[in-house]
C-alpha cells in the first residue's frame, strides 16, 4: 500500500538512478486530489536513453490495488540500449520507438502488447555465442548479425517484470558480406 499527504505536489527530478548503467534524467510529474480518496497522477516524462519516455497519467483510489496505464519511448538510443545490456560483442546504431502496457495488480507489474519500431540503422554482434558450436541456421543467423544494416527492426514485449518474459525480434534488412548482401527477414525469439 502507497501512504500520501492530502497535498496537491509535483515532482522534479534530475537524475534518478534505476541501476548502474541506467537513469532517467528531467523526472517530471504532478498530482492533485480529486476526492477524499482520489487522487490524478498527471503524465510522468523524462530523458532516457538520449531520447524520451512517458508514463501516461491516471487516476486511482487510495489504497492503490491494480494500476494500468502505458509507458511509451521516442528516439531511444539504440547504441545507449545496447550498451546498458553489458552483452560483450554486442553494438547497436540507430533509434526506437514504441511503447507498452503497464499492468500493476497483486504487486506485481506486467508488461502487455509492448510494440517497438526501429528504421534503417545497424546490429553487430561478434560475442562468444556467436562462437559456439551450433547448428547451421544458427550459425548463418550469426553471419548475418555480424554486419547487419536492418531496414526495420521491431519488437514485441510480454511478461511480469522480474519473472518470466518474452521479447519477439524481427529484423529485415542483410549483411553485405553475406550472400552478396541478398535481404535477409530474420526472426529471433527471446525468454
Amino acid at each position: 500500500q502507497i501512504a500520501a499527504s492530502r497535498a496537491n505536489g509535483r515532482l522534479r527530478v534530475d537524475r534518478w538512478a534505476l541501476g548502474e548503467s541506467l537513469a532517467l534524467k528531467a523526472v517530471n510529474t504532478s498530482w492533485r486530489w480529486l476526492a477524499e480518496s482520489q487522487i490524478n497522477v498527471e503524465p510522468i516524462t523524462a530523458g532516457l536513453l538520449g531520447g524520451a519516455m512517458r508514463v501516461d497519467g491516471i487516476v486511482t483510489s487510495l489504497p492503490i490495488t491494480d494500476i494500468s496505464t502505458e509507458l511509451s519511448v521516442e528516439n531511444l538510443s539504440l547504441e545507449q540500449f545496447a550498451q546498458t545490456l553489458d552483452v560483450p560483442g554486442l553494438r547497436a546504431e540507430g533509434s526506437i520507438n514504441g511503447g507498452v502496457g503497464l499492468v500493476g495488480e497483486d504487486g506485481q507489474w506486467r508488461l502487455a502488447d509492448g510494440q517497438f519500431v526501429a528504421e534503417n540503422g545497424r546490429l553487430q554482434y561478434r560475442g562468444a555465442v556467436a562462437n559456439a558450436a551450433v547448428g547451421e541456421q544458427a550459425n548463418l543467423a550469426f553471419d548475418v548479425l555480424e554486419n547487419f544494416e536492418y531496414d526495420s527492426l521491431t519488437m514485441s514485449l510480454e511478461g511480469v517484470i522480474g519473472a518470466d518474459q518474452s521479447a519477439r525480434l524481427r529484423l529485415v534488412g542483410r549483411n553485405p558480406a553475406v550472400y552478396d548482401g541478398y535481404p535477409v527477414d530474420l526472426n529471433i525469439n527471446l525468454s
